[in-house]
């Protein structure tokens, strides 16, 4: 079988919905407290969380959006938390850290404050935030691969550039 860069499958059941307006008529009918996104860091948050937001905006719906990645450690203390004496300073190879994820936050995800508004936390990790309601979002892996190449994918915590 050759190697198909964007397979297709035939829908079995159901119907594959476009666009943030199903999202957006999600949330307008379960009306959760508290939304997480979680995913992970190929995925282009901003994108994600603008169109959201603007779609919920349209219906009235008012929303705090919370990007997690602001919360996690800096990432020095991250690289120290991580390191291990095996391969240090290769720059493709490294072993797997041993830790949690949730050690990798400085702060850690708080539950959201009470009120109308929908609070949405979004980012890797944000399963971790106390939540009404969980999605996964995610991007076909040669997408990210693609934005890694370009130098748009750090490493959790990492800064750009």
């Amino acid at each position: 079988m050759a190697y198909q860069p964007a397979p297709r499958y035939p829908l079995v059941h159901g119907a594959v919905d476009r666009g943030f307006a199903p999202l957006a008529s999600e949330i307008e009918r379960s009306r959760p407290a508290s939304l997480a996104i979680d995913g992970p860091a190929g995925l282009d948050w901003e994108v994600l969380t603008a169109g959201l937001l603007a779609e919920l905006a349209r219906r009235g719906i008012t929303a705090r959006a919370i990007d997690v990645r602001l919360r996690l450690r800096d990432w020095a203390e991250i690289e120290r938390m991580t390191e291990r004496p095996a391969l240090r300073g290769d720059p493709v190879f490294a072993a797997a850290a041993d830790i949690d994820v949730a050690a990798l936050f400085a702060d850690p995800p708080a539950a959201p404050p009470g009120g109308e508004d929908l609070t949405i936390a979004y980012g890797p990790a944000s399963a971790l935030t106390p939540h009404t309601l969980l999605w996964y979002a995610d991007v076909p892996k040669r997408v990210a691969q693609r934005r890694a190449e370009r130098g748009g994918v750090p490493n959790l915590g990492q800064p750009r550039g």
